[in-house]
């Protein structure tokens, strides 16, 4: 296969995996990078024309978890671009990728140092903007967790900056109680009398995460124990191989039963069993109807109480 030809059939989705359009893509990785770029920028300013989603639309996909597999610094703002659409364009060009996979492909396309800040500050940037849907900032929060365990981002950092958003942007229980539940998957012990303090307060969604997790004779766990449990969960991993992180969606498997991150699973609340995969058929997304009937999307009706279910 041709690289051009590899190049055209990825910008469609045709309900088949592009495995043999990936590989070739890959042997031919520098001459491929400015055609991935471009491809993906215009299909930003093309979701941003659209007047309503149809499968004529880019598919974004490939090209995103490439370039995240090539580290391509360059695909950064671009993710953020995406990242930052009104809700409805950002839901088109990700789907079920934005609490399931753009935490990690930003991570991976990030440069981030102690003396260059600049792409964390921007990260941050659209996790304190209240103008966005919470799974886009908490997207965003979550990217900063990606980050630190992956030796980009210091812990040190990463509990401050936790600290700042539960001090500042409390406004929003359900974004309030995921800052909780990620304090709580890092152990982040030094937050939790503010937690329970929001708690208090009834700043907190109780339906996802409750104060027994953080109560205040819950024991320390080593830093170093902590990251390789962390490590091992496929949603805080940088994206090395695109066939890896897609040939398994359940979009291009059939009639089978596929492991699936879940939302719940996303937010990883305290007290599930972890490296367990999650089976579910059929799946429903996040913007799928709403298995109810009501002929509302999923998140806009009982996305709620599927995650309020899978507390008790």
């Amino acid at each position: 296969m041709k690289l051009n030809q590899a190049l055209q059939n990825i910008r469609k989705y045709n309900g088949t995996f592009a495995k043999d359009e990936i590989l070739c893509i890959r042997e031919h990785k520098d001459e491929a990078i400015p055609h991935l770029l471009e491809f993906l920028a215009t299909a930003i300013q093309n979701h941003k024309k659209a007047e309503d989603w149809d499968d004529d639309l880019d598919y974004p996909s490939y090209a995103m978890h490439l370039l995240a597999e090539f580290g391509v610094h360059e695909a950064f703002p671009l993710f953020i671009e995406i990242l930052e659409l009104d809700e409805e364009r950002c839901d088109w060009m990700l789907g079920d990728t934005l609490t399931e996979g753009m935490s990690a492909l930003i991570a991976s396309v990030a440069k981030v140092s102690e003396a260059e800040t600049s792409d964390i500050d921007r990260i941050k940037s659209v996790a304190e903007n209240t103008g966005l849907d919470l799974f886009q900032r908490t997207a965003a929060v979550n990217t900063c967790i990606v980050l630190y365990i992956n030796g980009m981002y210091s812990r040190s950092n990463l509990i401050a900056y936790l600290g700042h958003l539960l001090e500042t942007y409390t406004e929003d229980a359900k974004f309030t109680s995921c800052l909780a539940s990620y304090c709580c998957n890092v152990a982040a012990k030094e937050l939790y009398e503010r937690i329970r303090e929001l708690f208090e307060k009834g700043r907190m969604e109780r339906s996802i995460i409750g104060p027994k997790h953080f109560a205040e004779d819950i024991p320390e766990e080593p830093e170093e124990k902590l990251l390789v449990d962390l490590k091992g969960r496929s949603y805080y991993c940088l994206i090395t191989d695109t066939i890896e992180a897609m040939e398994t969606w359940a979009c291009f498997v059939k009639n089978k039963r596929v492991p699936q991150s879940s939302l719940v699973d996303y937010l990883e609340y305290p007290g599930q069993a972890h490296n367990v995969p999650i089976v579910k058929s059929p799946k429903v997304g996040r913007n799928d109807p709403c298995p109810c009937g009501s002929g509302q999307k999923y998140k806009r009706c009982c996305l709620g109480k599927t995650l309020k279910g899978a507390k008790q």
